[in-house]
């Protein structure tokens, strides 16, 4: 359970401080699990032209995807802030729900945008100089960990090695999810 103290206030989901407790009881308990960085990419363009009302909306809509997901399948989905979230994966064998995720993001982030919008796939905002500059429609991304028991020693190495990974999705060109496949099993 999520006292209010901990929760996210715009959606409601755990935030810091619960997270941080999941994954070190999970570490405590030796458990397999599939740890997933989610980040809103390119989102600040969209909230800069469309208002902070609408970028609340892809957040909440964001964040009623992941929870849904987690309901369905007794997983655990946490609000780190702003535009990021972390869903802890009881099966390391998720790669067809992460592109589900990933494709229900799509869809919802179409439907908040306008239709001239998502016919140029994004839009142009002024730069600092007045000069236009094209934003590509806003992406779901995710950087994938598999846990296996003993590789991390802490919530923190954990969090390090995430860190990483959330960078390497950064660089996907679509809403995808970038899976470390270095170590533990590959991912179906």
């Amino acid at each position: 359970m999520v006292t209010a103290q901990n929760a996210n206030p715009l959606t409601r989901l755990p935030g810091n401080l619960a997270i941080d407790r999941q994954l070190a009881r999970l570490l405590d308990e030796g458990a397999r699990f599939l740890l997933v960085y989610w980040d809103i990419s390119r989102f600040k363009a969209f909230n800069d032209l469309y208002g902070y009302a609408a970028g609340d909306e892809v957040i909440r809509m964001t964040a009623g995807l992941l929870l849904a997901d987690a309901e369905q399948h007794g997983d655990f989905v946490g609000h780190i802030g702003g535009d990021d979230f972390v869903c802890v994966m009881a099966s390391l064998q998720a790669g067809p729900r992460l592109e589900r995720l990933c494709e229900a993001f799509d869809g919802g982030m179409r439907a908040l945008l306008e239709p001239a919008h998502v016919a140029a796939g994004g839009y142009e905002t002024p730069d600092r100089r007045g000069r236009p500059v094209f934003h590509a429609i806003p992406l779901l991304v995710g950087g994938a960990l598999p846990v296996q028991p003993g590789r991390f020693a802490s919530v923190r190495q954990l969090s390090a090695a995430l860190a990483e990974l959330r960078q390497q999705a950064k660089g996907l060109a679509r809403s995808g999810c970038f899976i470390e496949r270095r170590q533990g099993q590959p991912l179906a």
